[in-house]
């Protein structure tokens, strides 16, 4: 049996290093991780800065739903715990902060539809809060403010799409207990 488990939360609150923690806590050898897509596309176009704001556009946002579920859909064929390092949820909430106009469309409307189902796919969803500042890193941007607005719209989405993840907190270690104790998986 298949287990899909999401972390969500803005950039730059641990979400990539507690997916490499797991990596190695987690008894199976069938689990593997789901690539932070923002990352993947950037690495693969050799522009660090492609999604940040002064740079993007509300196709760039769009292409993120498409890798993150053919990211998520090539996993899951392959492996018998996926954890992905956010969720659709993710990209909507700065795409809906960085274009809020978007959410008046009938295109924003259809993804909807269409992101309610993919939320079903996930077995377990945790919630990684702010805890301490973001560091800049040439593709996340280190403004606090802005990955408040990010943090703010995610809860929003989470209460408009009838979902509760589960909040998860403390150090990398702690953090990983939590997940692997709520998700039921085995340890290592």
């Amino acid at each position: 049996m298949r287990t899909k488990i999401a972390l969500t939360g803005a950039h730059g609150t641990g979400k990539t290093t507690l997916c490499r923690h797991l990596e190695g806590l987690v008894a199976s050898d069938a689990l593997r991780v789901c690539r932070e897509m923002p990352r993947v596309i950037t690495d693969h176009l050799g522009d660090k800065t492609f999604f940040q704001r002064a740079n993007n556009r509300i196709e760039r946002q769009l292409l993120l739903f498409t890798y993150q579920c053919i990211e998520e859909s090539r996993l899951a064929d392959e492996a018998h715990v996926v954890i992905c390092d956010r969720t659709v949820l993710d990209h909507l909430s700065y795409t809906i902060v960085l274009f809020p106009e978007f959410k008046a469309t009938p295109e924003y409307q259809a993804l909807q539809f269409a992101l309610a189902r993919w939320l079903a796919t996930y077995d377990h969803i945790f919630y990684v809060p702010i805890e301490f500042a973001v560091v800049a890193d040439g593709v996340r941007e280190d403004d606090i403010a802005f990955q408040r607005m990010i943090d703010e719209a995610l809860t929003g989405l989470y209460a408009e799409f009838g979902v509760e993840p589960t909040r998860i907190g403390g150090s990398v270690d702690e953090r990983a207990s939590q997940v692997i104790t709520s998700s039921g998986l085995q340890r290592r």
